[in-house]
């Protein structure tokens, strides 16, 4: 006896939708109008996916005989008794065959539970010359499906997710499993229930006998073949890592529950008192409100001595809620300075009269949600204030958030033809080129940098290089690692569905590469196997903070000086820029060059290559610090521009503020809708792509930097107003949590999706706002439940080797 009849019933329609599908595309019927290149591709890929030839015609000719032979002995071929003279489960196991006959056996007795297995498999989905190449079935159907008999469960349902592609050379014989899929082409995936009993190599044995058996009876002569079969777990058990994160979640939930008591019971009633009797304090302020600046605290002591920064007497410090500035542009932490420099929204008492609770008791306030979550949700500010960082730090990642909502939708979208439209409209081209959003952020690094730096040494007159660097490291990598932790540990049970990986999303589960990420190496070393690849911004913008001083401290003592190692690095920067654009023959954007390149900068109207050249593109030029460091530079120089006209604005004539905001608007307009006709399939020469390469992202650091130079200097008027909002100021403090988990929400949304959808602006909108809800409420409770105590805890230390010296 052989498979089930529908089982192979599924297989033979699935076969017969291949087969016309090759006449489908080679009719001869005129267009009614040109089509993008990358819709031609996708159409050449169908057909070509199935069918190891170039000749087309000669495939079509040749599908169609088989398709004719299909219609004729449909019959005879799903014919149990003629299936069962074949071979059909060798190489499969006892248990995994005999329970397949079961299910036979209980599908001709029409028993509603064999059915289920059967009916839960995929079959030929509407829309393949649109691209739908993944059917799904049904993924819920499979997990629920079980085999009774005498009221006993026998076994339960499998859910597999099958790859089927032409045979790379139809004179071998089918290749070791692939979960990947073929690598050369497009994969048909087909969603397929087997018997729990089943391996995975089982059910891509079974796969591979019988669409063997199928071609061979229909006399289809190209070859097709099975690359690989992913098959869901019921359950998955878990590691000892996952419990050692289980276990060190639960402490750490323990002291921040521990820390939130203590605040409200002990601390806040003392707090209350105090305030009450109008008494003055210990030396003490409130435990973990201090948040230093990315470099040390900055002193009083101007005795000069020693090439560092010196300590503040403890007494001289007030309480530091946040401050609007941060040398890096998704934190938001503020700085400790004497108190004459800060002014406050408080009462002053508030800030004076501070309860002794000792060691134990700063450490556990340093946990509590309720001082956390005054501190985050505080508007005050300082005289060293960029109000308007805020609004563009938080739109900003909420554009970063958006172009990913519609990156990751390909994961669920099954109309692919569709996707080159939307990339040819005109006013899309503000998120097909949301990349420079990035830019966004490297620009405010260096400005930040450099503005805080300049002026600090302006106070105090000293530099600390080991400082400069302790801080900053402890600052980007405590929750980040955190982050990594929890996400390499947990990852793989937050989700399930058709498309899940149950063995998380990271190659090897990052074994061997995750140190990389903590030296911020990551963009450079291993790059095949990157561990949580969208922290690439991340090590590029630790390498510009390393290298800094290198400016910065030529800056403060000869700035002719630094200004000239500046351009140095910068014009260094452009010519290293163009180089590897030429050398590599990059095109101006990740999508390619008229999206159709062959090297040479040509159109050719195939893309066969355009995965390899996007990864290339991506490793060579978009991840490295060398072709993005212009942002950051231009940053640093506006910066010190802002220094030097701190204390006496910049006068400039209305025409002047005019035109220089009409240069700015149109260099930000030229950089994201200059590549709409490339986008629409008319490609740049190699140099054209080089000077767009190297001139674009640069173009749009002028633009953010006139922005923030109009809004300081007071030329901002209504952006400024915006962009200063104070609702924007909390937002905007948690962008680097943000950053951190937003790839991680969205993953787990896509991939557990059980069915694939029609392309919809309104859908991805939709999507949109949801992952921006959740990730920001999750970034919030982070935030406050663990980036502020771990960064509160560094505080403390700092604080109390300032008492040792002060005594």
């Amino acid at each position: 006896m052989g498979p089930p009849p529908l089982i192979r019933l599924c297989l033979l329609l699935t076969l017969l939708t291949v087969v016309q599908l090759g006449r489908l595309v080679n009719a001869d019927h005129p267009q009614q109008q040109q089509q993008h290149p990358f819709a031609e591709f996708i159409q050449d890929k169908t057909h070509r996916a199935f069918s190891g030839h170039d000749n087309a015609v000669e495939i079509a000719d040749r599908l169609g005989e088989a398709l004719n032979h299909v219609r004729n002995n449909y019959v005879d071929l799903l014919d149990l008794d003629g299936m069962a003279s074949t071979v059909w489960d060798t190489n499969v196991s006892s248990d995994c065959s005999n329970d397949i006959m079961l299910i036979a056996e209980n599908i001709r007795q029409k028993q509603l539970w064999a059915i289920n297995f059967v009916d839960a498999a995929s079959k030929p989905e509407a829309g393949i010359l649109q691209g739908n190449f993944v059917w799904l079935g049904s993924f819920s159907q499979c997990q629920a499906a079980k085999a009774v008999q005498n009221n006993d469960t026998q076994f339960q349902g499998k859910y597999c997710l099958a790859n089927i592609g032409p045979a790379l050379n139809a004179s071998q014989p089918p290749p070791a499993q692939n979960p990947e899929g073929p690598s050369v082409t497009l994969a048909l995936k087909l969603g397929v229930c087997f018997p729990d009993s089943c391996s995975d190599q089982d059910t891509f044995q079974l796969m591979s006998n019988l669409l063997t058996m199928l071609t061979e009876r229909t006399n289809v002569t190209t070859g097709i073949q099975v690359y690989g079969s992913n098959c869901q777990p019921r359950t998955i058990p878990y590691d000892t890592q996952s419990i050692i994160a289980l276990a060190v979640i639960g402490i750490f939930l323990f002291i921040i529950a521990l820390g939130t008591l203590y605040d409200i019971v002990v601390y806040q009633p003392r707090l209350a008192e105090l305030l009450q009797n109008g008494s003055v304090p210990g030396k003490h302020p409130v435990p973990g409100t201090l948040h230093s600046a990315s470099y040390p605290v900055i002193g009083t002591d101007h005795s000069g001595g020693s090439n560092g920064f010196a300590a503040v007497d403890v007494n001289e410090r007030c309480e530091v809620v946040y401050s609007d500035d941060d040398d890096a542009p998704l934190l938001a932490d503020s700085r400790e300075l004497p108190v004459k420099e800060r002014t406050h929204h408080h009462h002053p008492a508030k800030h004076a009269a501070k309860p002794e609770i000792g060691i134990l008791g700063e450490i556990l306030m340093v946990f509590s949600i309720y001082t956390n979550t005054q501190k985050l949700l505080s508007v005050s500010s300082n005289d060293q204030s960029l109000t308007c960082i805020h609004g563009i730090r938080f739109l900003s990642m909420t554009w970063v958030v958006l172009g990913h909502t519609y990156g990751f939708s390909i994961y669920i979208v099954r109309d692919l033809t569709t996707l080159p439209n939307i990339l040819g409209n005109f006013w899309f081209q503000a998120i097909a080129n949301a990349t420079v959003s990035v830019d966004t952020f490297f620009t405010m690094s260096g400005l930040l940098v450099c503005y805080l730096f300049v002026l600090n040494y302006k106070k105090v007159q000293k530099l600390h290089v080991v400082g400069y660097y302790v801080h900053r490291y402890w600052r980007l990598t405590a929750a980040y690692a955190v982050v990594m932790f929890i996400y390499l540990s947990l990852f793989k049970y937050l989700g399930s569905g058709p498309q899940w990986n149950p063995n998380g999303m990271e190659i090897d589960g990052c074994r061997g590469t995750w140190w990389t990420n903590l030296l911020y190496i990551n963009n450079l070393l291993y790059t095949d196997k990157q561990c949580m690849g969208w922290t690439w911004y991340l090590a590029n913008d630790m390498q510009f903070y390393w290298i800094s001083p290198l400016i910065l401290f030529p800056l403060v003592k000869k700035p002719v000086v630094g200004l000239v190692m500046l351009g140095v690095i910068f014009v260094a920067h452009i010519v290293t820029t163009a180089v590897i654009s030429v050398q590599y023959d990059f095109p101006p954007s990740m999508l390619g060059n008229g999206i159709t390149s062959t090297g040479n900068g040509s159109s050719t109207g195939s893309t066969a290559n355009l995965g390899a050249s996007m990864w290339d593109y991506f490793n060579r030029y978009y991840t490295k610090p060398w072709t993005r460091i212009g942002p950051y530079l231009i940053g640093m120089f506006t910066g010190y521009l802002l220094v030097i006209y701190k204390e006496e604005k910049l006068k400039i004539r209305k025409e002047v503020v005019f035109g220089l905001w009409a240069v700015s608007a149109a260099m930000a307009l030229a950089v994201l809708y200059g590549l709409y006709d490339v986008n629409n399939g008319h490609s740049l020469t190699s140099a054209g792509s080089a000077i767009y390469n190297t001139l674009s992202r640069n173009g749009w650091a002028l633009a953010v930097c006139w922005l923030i130079f109009a809004c300081v200097q007071g030329y901002g008027g209504f952006v400024n107003t915006l962009l200063s909002w104070n609702v924007l100021v909390p937002l905007s403090r948690v962008t680097y949590c943000c950053y951190l988990i937003h790839i991680p929400i969205m993953l787990i949304f896509y991939l557990s999706k059980t069915t694939n959808v029609d392309f919809s602006h309104l859908a991805v909108v939709y999507y949109f706002f949801g992952t921006i809800m959740i990730t920001y409420g999750f970034a919030f409770l982070f935030t406050v439940g663990c980036e502020s105590p771990l960064l509160g805890l560094e505080k403390l230390v700092n604080r109390k080797k300032g008492t040792k010296r002060a005594d």
